[in-house]
């Protein structure tokens, strides 16, 4: 067994142990999530303008999204493995892989939640945000709870 493979089994063998504890870490409660989630690190679909492009990169991939319908959290994405061309979808909204989610959000840290067809897309964890016009939104990478890769 190598250093490296010897190095990941003792990380994972220290999150199991950390996840058996009886006593849930501060952001796998809900407490906790209303708590990160009220950051401003993050933009809410519905007080954007119609149109309005974003770009958003995540650990795994950058999505570019335009909103279509910000108070139905509609847009157009295109970006991941599973939008490779532009499709219309529902933005849910933003989790940390558990089962709350922060409406009509994208946050730093928080993994996207994306409708199409009859299909849910969770993302891989928010890194940033940038609006069309070039602003970024201050974001800063958050931890995760058990969240997809």
């Amino acid at each position: 067994m190598s250093h490296h493979d010897h190095a990941a089994l003792s990380s994972s063998d220290d999150h199991a142990r950390e996840s058996s504890s009886s006593t849930p870490t501060r952001l796998a409660t809900l407490d906790g999530f209303v708590g990160v989630s009220a950051s401003p690190d993050g933009v809410q679909i519905d007080q954007l303008e119609p149109l309005t492009e974003l770009r958003v990169r995540t650990c795994n991939s950058t999505y570019e999204i335009f909103v279509v319908e910000p108070h139905r959290s509609r847009v157009v994405v295109r970006g991941g493995q599973h939008f490779p061309i532009p499709t219309r979808a529902t933005l849910e909204g933003s989790t940390f892989g558990g089962s709350c989610l922060k409406l009509g959000w994208i946050g730093a840290g928080f993994c996207m939640e994306i409708h199409s067809d009859d299909v849910v897309i969770v993302t891989s964890p928010v890194c940033g945000v940038r609006l069309g016009s070039g602003r970024s939104s201050r974001c800063r990478h958050a931890p995760t709870v058990n969240g997809p890769a």
